[in-house]
């Protein structure tokens, strides 16, 4: 059984979302909307990493929602004529490591020009850095560009919370980074991502865990104030003391 919320028997099984997202991208792909998947092999019992509560079923990330590396084709990149009088958000790897999840910050702005050697991903799109820094997240709270250090990533079920993957990805960020060549500049592709073993919980369940994820971190936040807090009162009294000491 889970232990970070109750378990619900009454939840519809993960294995019925999963036939729900695989007709949604068979229609996908019919319409021409997205590229036929090469199919990835069945998770053997002995390649499982752990035990999934009922009702959970093992997946890959690539079966639960679309990834695609963000884009940007001209050269040299930081060409003034991408960015003159530039309307259109360019978000780059560093705003999304300080983004906390969520992406309110960008680098530069581009304009028609720099649009049409890139591409415009919608606001509620997880980014995922795959170059400098790795696997570091953020839900973007606009629409946006992004180069190919880092992914797109959108869930095939819309009722699928996006915040999920990002608590997702904090988990096996140190996984991820062990990947990465020891080179001057680190970096991971885009068939790692896909490739991710993900246990996947009903749908229902999605939204629990979300819910108490937001609530522990709340509390966090909290705690993280009073230490904070009572570090300067501690500083506070010292100076005072020495001051007391010295007088």
């Amino acid at each position: 059984m889970g232990k970070l919320v109750p378990q619900d028997p009454n939840d519809e099984p993960a294995s019925e979302l999963l036939k729900r997202i695989a007709q949604e991208k068979a229609q996908l792909v019919k319409e021409g909307k997205i590229k036929k998947q090469k199919s990835l092999p069945p998770i053997s019992d002995e390649e499982k990493p752990f035990e999934l509560p009922e009702g959970w079923e093992w997946s890959y990330l690539s079966d639960i929602g679309i990834l695609a590396r963000g884009r940007s084709k001209h050269r040299p990149r930081n060409d003034p004529t991408l960015y003159a009088d530039g309307t259109i958000p360019l978000v780059q790897t560093g705003d999304v490591a300080r983004s906390n999840g969520c992406i309110n910050t960008y680098s530069a702005l581009y304009n028609q020009l720099g649009l049409s050697q890139s591409k415009l991903w919608n606001k509620g799109t997880l980014c995922i850095t795959i170059a400098a820094n790795i696997a570091d997240s953020g839900i973007l709270n606009f629409d946006a560009c992004f180069p190919d250090s880092v992914v797109g990533f959108t869930p095939y079920e819309n009722e699928i919370p996006v915040l999920y993957f990002h608590y997702f990805m904090m988990t096996i960020k140190s996984t991820l980074e062990k990947f990465a060549p020891s080179t001057a500049q680190k970096n991971i592709n885009i068939d790692i991502l896909s490739q991710l073993f993900f246990p996947c919980p009903p749908l229902e369940e999605f939204h629990r865990i979300v819910d108490k994820v937001q609530n522990l971190l709340s509390v966090c936040d909290v705690l993280r104030a009073y230490i904070q807090s009572a570090q300067q009162t501690q500083l506070h009294l010292a100076d005072a003391l020495t001051d007391a000491a010295i007088n």
